[in-house]
């Protein structure tokens, strides 16, 4: 398909081959007009329309990366939205849509699509989808992203394949797998370790529980931090339903500051400042990790 506008003999006259499936545009037109004519052919086809709900990661970047290249280098604000949106619902940037993807993804979901393969993206994937946020300045999808990439495995960091992210970056992550460990400790597990009663407890058998320690020591164990995972094991606290509701209120509150230091246990500003430079495009600035910000 040809989409030709008409220009003066004194403009500069641009080709550019756009991708939308197995459709391809050639467009020569003038630079005022250009924006136009990209998005009234986006608009008529209804692009989006034809990515299904239930596409994963890579489908969903393959679809989205040619427009939103474009849309960044032109300033097409509307179809950049549009991208940024489907990006964030695979990497989330507030509490809330991680809370939201937490669930569909739990076992106890009605899903057909098994939770451990829809929840846990491939090394490979996330430091691709890091790549594309970094190329076209999308700020607040890089916090949840390094975090999934310092959750794998030491030997997959230190090997070096094709479209892996920098070495600077992979430093970042490892050194924010040493810090979520921290934020385990002292935020979101801080129940476990260091067990309180609730103020309304009866039962004095609680202080002397077993469990919570117990619970603690089998956490230590796992092979990687994730301060942000909802701890599911109540009934192996062995205290009462006061106690337990207790716990609970101090897990949900520590899940909640693990997410919202996130961006600074990763050498990045915090989640309004990333959204700001990220929404007028400006260039990202992170915090000296010499200041203390980083915890």
């Amino acid at each position: 398909m040809d989409v030709t506008s008409s220009a003066s003999t004194t403009i500069t006259r641009i080709t550019l081959q756009i991708f939308f499936g197995q459709c391809t545009i050639q467009s020569t037109s003038s630079p005022p007009h250009f924006r136009n004519i990209v998005t009234h052919f986006c608009f008529c086809i209804r692009h989006f329309d034809n990515l299904a709900p239930d596409a994963d990661f890579d489908t969903l970047m393959t679809f989205i990366s040619g427009i939103l290249r474009l849309s960044t280098k032109y300033v097409i604000r509307y179809l950049r939205q549009r991208c940024i949106i489907l990006f964030l619902t695979k990497l989330p940037s507030t509490f809330e849509s991680y809370e939201a993807k937490a669930r569909a993804t739990s076992p106890s979901s009605t899903s057909p699509t098994p939770s451990k393969a829809r929840d846990r993206y491939r090394s490979d994937t996330v430091m691709r989808a890091i790549k594309l946020a970094q190329e076209n300045d999308i700020y607040e999808a890089l916090p949840y992203a390094y975090y999934c990439v310092s959750r794998f495995p030491h030997k997959r960091l230190l090997k070096e394949r094709p479209g892996d992210i920098s070495w600077k970056d992979k430093a970042i992550c490892l050194v924010g797998r040493e810090r979520l460990h921290w934020a385990q400790m002292s935020m979101s597990y801080a129940f476990l370790l260091v067990f309180h009663r609730s103020p309304v407890c009866q039962n004095l058998l609680c202080a002397h529980a077993r469990g919570p320690h117990a619970e603690w020591h089998l956490l230590e164990n796992d092979r990687s931090p994730h301060p942000l995972r909802e701890y599911d094991r109540w009934d192996s606290l062995n205290v009462c339903a006061d106690c337990v509701a207790y716990c609970q209120a101090r897990h949900l509150e520590g899940r909640k500051d693990v997410w919202k230091y996130l961006p600074t246990l990763f050498e990045l500003p915090p989640w309004e400042e990333l959204r700001g430079i990220q929404n007028t495009q400006g260039p990202l600035h992170c915090p000296n990790p010499n200041d203390g910000t980083a915890g």
